[in-house]
């Protein structure tokens, strides 16, 4: 079984999202410099846009549930 993080990672691959700077490229927004945030504790992930994206649209987008 993958972890919360492997699968965020890989809906975010699928996505054809693209990652620099430990950021990822949004998928809610059209998002030329990679500005969603996604860290993993023993609670799980959290997601954060600095384009202010709403944290569940991202997950919407990703096919994925809170």
């Amino acid at each position: 079984m993958s972890s919360a993080i492997d699968r965020v990672t890989d809906a975010l691959i699928a996505a054809g999202s693209i990652t620099r700077n430990g950021n990822w490229s949004c998928p809610v927004h059209e998002d030329r410099e990679p500005s969603l945030h996604v860290t993993s504790d023993s609670r799980g992930v959290a997601m954060k846009c600095h384009a202010c994206c709403d944290t569940r649209d991202i997950a919407t987008a990703l096919g994925l549930t809170m």
